[in-house]
């Protein structure tokens, strides 16, 4: 589908006349907005160098707990023996530490890849008849962990927050069969979601965006993005009040950390979510996009419990509870100065996948149907509006660094595909960072 340049010229001319409210101020609640001066837990940072790279203990504890209740899901997949060729007693998984260890992740490729590791995933899956059946159902039931990167990271976190509902519903919603997921919304677009109401869409967004600039934090495009994503990964959002203005039922506030409270999740019932960014080395500070990035860039993951790199020049993680937190050698300013609602799940899923904006800055080719003239009007309208709530890099998400310590310049980091919690790393059209760690 095309949209007209005229629809989409009105759509940021009013966005950028209209939308700033009161002397550039925003008119919108803060369900986005971090929240500072919170008082600081006494231990919330780790250091795996002291630890020889250990496991955070709440991971650990939830590997443990999950590999305890495997034999059975083992059993459950290999019950019939002449799907697969094995069998459960043939393999004699007794107890939790006799199960093999196996990850999946979700590689990138925007909703395409996010649609492919859906229809993959309903083929592991026990809940699914036909997949059942011909043997493959059950493989997600034993995993362990689920890695994503950009498209990828959409699927894994939109399949934890919504607590593993079957995949097939969470995309396609269920609301008609009696259920509560309305699904993705795919026929509505990621930029343009109804031609000339864009505007509408747009001035909501830029508004809880500029809410979050105004609290003293950097924004820029990824927090739009990150916004627009949540229209159709996140709970609440639904055909009826797709258009509303109460961000409350666009995820804004659903937080990567309540993963924590999430049933399937406390019960271990769930492979653990986790995703994994690439540092820019300062060299690369001033990269132009399309640069790539060199193999011994520092490696970072997000998880339902802490942000941080095993790798030795960092070797530091903090709760991503308090992601946001300024701190000096792990430490923070004062026993006042947390932060918490950083960790916006939407924030999370978009960073992985800014390089969406890649595309605006490089080569200006089409864009989600948009011609190149229009796309290039886009451009720069964003470029005016990135005046008013950005402050730093324009295309990347920006997050305070965990420790001034062992990275002492600003890094930009993109997530990328991995195999399984830090121990491989797959480069994937490594084009534009999407993640900056403040110094």
């Amino acid at each position: 589908m095309k949209y007209p340049t005229f629809s989409i010229s009105l759509a940021i001319w009013k966005l950028l006349t209209d939308s700033q409210g009161t002397n550039g101020q925003s008119t919108t609640r803060g369900s986005y907005v971090p929240v500072t001066n919170v008082h600081c837990p006494d231990v919330f940072t780790r250091r795996t160098l002291d630890q020889q790279f250990q496991l955070d203990p709440r991971e650990r504890e939830y590997i443990d707990g999950r590999r305890a209740l495997l034999p059975e899901a083992w059993s459950q997949w290999l019950r019939d023996p002449s799907t697969l060729g094995y069998s459960a007693q043939d393999l004699k998984l007794v107890s939790g530490a006799d199960v093999p260890s196996i990850a999946l992740a979700s590689s990138g490729g925007s909703f395409r890849s996010a649609l492919f590791s859906a229809g993959a995933l309903t083929a592991f899956d026990i809940r699914n008849d036909t997949a059942k059946a011909i043997g493959t159902g059950g493989l997600l039931q034993v995993s362990q962990y689920h890695s994503g990167l950009s498209g990828g990271s959409w699927i894994a976190t939109s399949l934890a927050i919504n607590d593993l509902p079957v995949p097939r519903d969470l995309v396609l919603g269920n609301v008609h069969q009696g259920g509560n997921l309305t699904g993705w919304l795919l026929d509505r677009d990621l930029l343009l979601p109804d031609g000339i109401r864009a505007i509408d869409f747009y001035e909501d967004i830029v508004d809880q965006v500029r809410s979050k600039a105004n609290a003293g934090f950097d924004t820029g495009l990824t927090d739009i993005w990150s916004r627009a994503l949540a229209y159709h990964l996140l709970p609440g959002t639904s055909e009826q009040n797709f258009f509303s203005d109460d961000e409350s039922t666009h995820g804004a506030g659903v937080l990567y950390s309540d993963l924590q409270k999430i049933p399937r999740f406390t019960q271990k019932q769930m492979p653990f979510p986790l995703i994994v960014v690439n540092a820019r080395p300062p060299l690369f500070e001033d990269a132009p996009p399309g640069t790539n990035l060199p193999l011994e860039s520092t490696v970072y993951e997000v998880t339902p419990f802490e942000f941080g790199s095993y790798d030795p020049h960092l070797a530091a993680f903090v709760d991503v509870k308090y992601l946001g937190t300024e701190l000096n050698e792990l430490k923070p300013k004062s026993s006042d100065s947390c932060v918490t609602n950083f960790d916006q799940a939407d924030f999370v899923a978009g960073s992985s996948s800014s390089l969406f904006f890649a595309l605006l800055y490089d080569s200006r080719r089409k864009l989600n149907g948009i011609e190149a003239k229009a796309a290039d009007f886009l451009f720069k309208a964003l470029n005016n509006l990135l005046k008013g709530i950005s402050t730093r890099a324009d295309d990347v998400g920006v997050v305070p660094n965990v420790s001034k310590v062992s990275v002492n310049r600003i890094l930009a980091c993109r997530v990328e595909n991995v195999y399984s919690h830090s121990v491989g790393l797959e480069w994937v059209n490594m084009k534009m960072p999407t993640l900056q760690v403040l110094s």
